[in-house]
């Protein structure tokens, strides 16, 4: 597993495996979460990554500052 933060965008792409997401039998699934705790919910984006729905290959979380814990966040490559 390895993890990669763009800190421009708060963008964290944790990848799982090396496996490629082919064209053909891959599947991308995003998922929009809400953070009821804050007087304005700000939606967070979690995009989930699939080979032919059995293996998943990465997932990209938006805003990752906020949902991620510091300690998986102090283990990503910068970008």
């Amino acid at each position: 597993m390895r993890i990669t933060l763009d800190e421009e965008r708060d963008l964290a792409t944790i990848y799982l495996s090396d496996e490629r997401q082919s064209s053909e039998h891959g599947s991308t699934f995003l998922i929009v979460a809400h953070d009821k705790k804050n007087p304005r919910p700000e939606a967070i984006t979690v995009q989930l990554a699939f080979e032919e729905y059995e293996r998943l290959l990465l997932i990209m979380v938006s805003q990752a500052s906020k949902a991620l814990p510091e300690a998986l966040l102090a283990q990503a490559e910068r970008r």
